[in-house]
């Protein structure tokens, strides 16, 4: 794991955005270069979730590089080449990233989960108090207690009396 934490995601991304850039002018797979351009832009941002979805679409990408390689056979050896570094390439990457998300608070990287957070039936409340509960959290109960929990309707108040009538003649046709 030492290896994990020694890797430097950020110069990863950029020589992969660089050598994906230099492959896309000749037979290459197309979709190296603008997944490089996101992870240098999610990497950069505060947000996990950009993060989450580059290491994922990186990790879905080594399935596709080996099926494109496997299935092309007119690239010239060079290219060849710098396409196999860049596929040696992302498996480090996706592990120097999934570490960059657990540095940034998400556990559990692109899976989305954080650790606590499996069957304890935590709703989460909604900002500036639009939550019924006083504390930050409301928990899953038996029916009793969803029904206590639900608001009453508003009590109905009585028809309003007919205005008082006025000494008005009836009219005539």
């Amino acid at each position: 794991m030492d290896f994990v934490n020694g890797l430097d995601a950020y110069s990863l991304i950029t020589t992969q955005c660089g050598l994906s850039f230099v492959t896309s002018a000749f037979v290459a797979p197309a979709y190296n270069f603008p997944i490089f351009l996101f992870g240098i832009y999610a990497f950069e941002r505060e947000a996990t979730e950009s993060l989450r979805i580059f290491s994922g679409l990186t990790a879905f990408s080594v399935i596709l590089d080996i099926v494109w390689l496997s299935k092309t056979e007119e690239q010239n050896w060079f290219i060849k080449t710098l396409t196999i570094i860049i596929l040696l390439l992302k498996v480090p990457t996706v592990l120097a990233s999934l570490n960059a998300l657990r540095q940034k608070g998400d556990e559990l990287g692109n899976l989305g989960i954080r650790r606590g957070e499996f069957g304890n039936g935590t709703v989460w409340s909604m900002p500036g108090g639009l939550s019924q509960g006083h504390g930050t959290y409301q928990s899953f109960g038996d029916e009793a207690d969803v029904e206590a929990a639900r608001p009453q309707p508003p009590a109905r108040a009585a028809p309003a009396a007919a205005p008082p009538q006025h000494d008005v003649p009836p009219s005539r046709p």
